[in-house]
């Protein structure tokens, strides 16, 4: 199925730079376009980045989050001298797009060249996917370290005495480490897959052992920043609790050894937050039927599948085992992806105590099964070519593909369109914006403060202080503050459906309309930098 006819242009797609060229291409306009960032990337990985950019290291770095993307938003923001929140979403882009090399190298080994470029091309189109680029989320970067993994795996197979998979491996490792900490049991039951491929063939299974010490290695100094922040040496502070709780001498929950002038918050706000439970959940709880919380855990793991195209991998699994083409590497990705999905229930179960997860954590590594939707597709051209020759042509080829791919794009544009055609979303849009300027003309005060270290909870040094609803969190970053849930120490105040300021002396600035009720801006009226 090549409907390519210029050989220069068809030598250029049998190359995975074309694709990533192409990846950067889609995920950068919409990185553009999405002005407002949500509420982990305001709270989060911007300000993180902002403070890396200043050279502000206590606030670049928590035990909270893994590092990899305000890291890397961090240095983009430095050299370009943007905001913290461009400096993610470009980062974001790129380990999206970095993800077409092991996808491609995958696909080919698995497949054939042909199914690699179809492959790509569904990743691109992923709309999902392509959406977390835009936004600046780190979850755009999953499917880099799991298809790095898969395809390392799968070449151990075939080289099991080469080192550049094992070392790929421990790389792999220590990327989705830094990037989602749950991605270290994942890969890390792979390395386990490759040091019982090493014991097979060897007495002493140094390389797989050496794999993981390079991992370790690589991980050396997030692990050492979350140990001066906790007294823990863990990838993310979440896996202190697991510690405590299978722990024989009921270790404390948080002790800071060695980070000199932290300023620590009451012992209150050292234990772990409560878990907020999803709406299924909820309903199950109350009504004592444990059936609705199967449900949405089902209906999250049928959404985390991708639906848009499970039709077709679910054809090509299919399809392959009845023509006995399965092979062992399509098993070893049918088992990453069972794996995957499995690892997140259990750490949903034994951390969170319910059954489920949101769809954005597992629809990151639905492109492993791209290989299918790219051999699918080249099957079905190929029936329907023999069955109706006169309407399978080229020109029939480019039309079905380029109207897949506009509506998909369109999709992954879809809360950016929603912000400018709903009227719900766009009087969102419009009020986030409109107290962020507020915010930003009325503040003449110092630019940074002192904030207490939280270990589960971040909180940014920029001034001024904000104490926001939840819909309107945005503008606070947007206006160069940071969040705080405590009015007695906020600088301005946004109350929803028209209230008040809670106790003191407060201003309203502004009064801004909504769809059905308003927000109201309030200035504490304290000689605070006024």
């Amino acid at each position: 199925m090549n409907l390519l006819r210029n050989e220069t242009l068809r030598r250029w797609t049998r190359q995975p730079f074309f694709y990533f060229l192409a990846a950067l291409a889609l995920a950068l306009p919409l990185a553009a376009c999405t002005a407002i960032p949500s509420l982990d990337v305001a709270g989060r990985y911007a300000p993180m980045a902002d403070a890396l950019a200043a050279g502000e290291w206590r606030y670049a770095f928590h035990p909270r989050v893994s590092p990899l993307l305000p890291v890397l938003g961090g240095v983009f923001s430095f050299l370009s001298g943007w905001s913290g929140f461009a400096g993610v979403k470009l980062a974001a882009s790129l380990l999206f797009a970095l993800a077409v090399f092991p996808l491609f190298a995958l696909f080919k080994r698995v497949f054939s060249e042909q199914v690699a470029c179809w492959g790509v091309l569904f990743f691109l189109f992923c709309s999902h996917v392509l959406r977390y680029a835009g936004e600046g989320l780190r979850d755009a970067g999953k499917t880099l370290p799991l298809a790095i993994a898969a395809w390392a795996l799968i070449g151990l197979r075939s080289a099991p005495r080469q080192w550049r998979y094992y070392l790929w491996l421990g790389a792999a490792f220590a990327l989705g480490t830094a990037i989602r900490p749950e991605l270290m049991a994942v890969i890390g039951l792979i390395l386990v897959a490759a040091f019982l491929c090493d014991c097979a063939g060897n007495r002493l299974p140094y390389r797989s052992v050496a794999a993981g010490g390079f991992g370790l290695l690589l991980l050396a100094p997030m692990f050492w920043s979350n140990y001066t922040a906790t007294g823990y040496p863990v990838p993310d502070i979440r896996f202190i609790p697991l510690i405590r709780k299978f722990a024989a001498n009921n270790p404390p929950a948080v002790s800071v050894p060695v980070r000199p002038k932290v300023v620590l918050p009451p012992p209150s706000e050292l234990l772990p937050p409560p878990v907020k439970l999803p709406d299924a959940v909820l309903k199950a709880r109350q009504t004592g039927n444990r059936w609705y919380e199967a449900a949405g855990y089902l209906e999250g793991l049928f959404e985390g599948s991708y639906p848009y195209f499970l039709i077709p991998v679910l054809l090509g699994i299919g399809w392959r085992i009845r023509r006995r083409e399965w092979n062992a590497g399509e098993s070893i990705i049918l088992a990453i992806l069972i794996g995957h999905a499995l690892l997140l229930t259990l750490q949903n179960v034994i951390a969170d105590g319910y059954l489920g997860f949101s769809k954005r954590y597992l629809i990151p590594a639905a492109p492993l099964a791209f290989g299918w939707c790219g051999w699918s597709a080249i099957m079905l051209w190929g029936v329907l070519k023999r069955r109706f020759p006169a309407c399978c042509n080229f020109r029939t080829a480019c039309a079905v593909t380029a109207l897949l791919m506009t509506a998909l794009y369109a999709d992954a544009f879809g809360p950016v369109i929603r912000e400018h055609t709903s009227r719900k979303q766009s009087a969102k849009r419009l009020a986030i914006e409109k107290a962020a300027a507020v915010i930003r003309a009325d503040y003449r005060g110092e630019r940074r403060t002192e904030r207490e270290f939280t270990p589960y909870l971040y909180r940014s040094n920029r001034r001024p202080l904000v104490l926001a609803f939840d819909d309107i969190k945005p503008a606070v970053y947007l206006s160069g503050g940071s969040c705080t849930a405590d009015p007695s120490r906020a600088d301005y105040i946004i109350t929803g459906r028209g209230g008040s300021a809670p106790g003191g002396s407060w201003t309203p600035l502004a009064r801004i309309p909504g769809r059905k009720d308003e927000a109201v801006v309030w200035r504490r009226n304290q000689e605070r930098g006024f």
